[in-house]
Formats: C-alpha cells, structure tokens, sequence
C-alpha cells in the first residue's frame, strides 16, 4: 500500500484538487476519481467526503 499524501503542500507541482480537467457536472466521473484517489491514499479524508457530497447530489437527482 502507498503512503498516504495528507500534506497539501506535499501535492506535486500544479496538482489541484479541484480536478479541472473533470466536467464538474459528470457525477459518474467525480465519484469515479474520487474512488481512485482515495485507493491511491491521495488526500482520502478529503476525497471520501467529496464522494459523500456527490452520492448525495446523484441520489437526489433520480
């Protein structure tokens, strides 16, 4: 298992968490890479809890 990045100032150059080059609208494709970046133990609390926001707006939207 990878080491967990936690330290945002630790993140490689130009990396964002925003994850602009995802379509901020594409829920299936946010909670896709939100799934990899916590199996990549890159910012996991951070990620499980956009991935939380994004099962809740995609529950809510059916």
């Amino acid at each position: 298992m990878a080491a967990t990045l936690m330290d945002p100032d630790k993140l490689p150059p130009g990396w964002s968490m925003a994850e602009r080059g995802l379509d901020p609208h594409d829920l299936g494709a946010q909670i896709e890479r939100c799934h990899v970046r916590i199996k990549e133990n890159i910012m996991p609390h951070i990620f499980d809890h956009k991935l939380k926001g994004f099962e809740f707006w995609q529950a809510s939207r059916k």
